[in-house]
């Protein structure tokens, strides 16, 4: 789903100075110059990746369950990570 939203980015208007820019090779470029990257590594599914390398524990490093509130999760990860 994530890689068609990078297509429809590929093919919308953009406003610059007040004008509205709806040229598809200008749309392109400020794309691949703003967003592009950020969408990219967004849509990796880095834990088929992972899994495909041999990494067999692939696990999430901030853990939440139903039982904890995300402010406990967070506070819990940084006590961990951060000593």
């Amino acid at each position: 789903m994530f890689m068609a939203d990078m297509i429809i980015n590929f093919r919308t208007s953009f406003v610059q100075n007040g004008e509205v820019i709806v040229d598809a090779k200008m749309i392109a470029v400020n794309y691949l110059r703003g967003w592009f990257l950020i969408d990219a590594v967004s849509a990796i599914p880095f834990d088929f990746v992972l899994s495909k390398t041999g990494a067999s524990d692939v696990r999430n490093p901030l853990p939440l369950s139903n039982t904890r509130t995300t402010p406990t999760a967070v506070q819990e990860w940084l006590a961990v990570n951060l000593d």
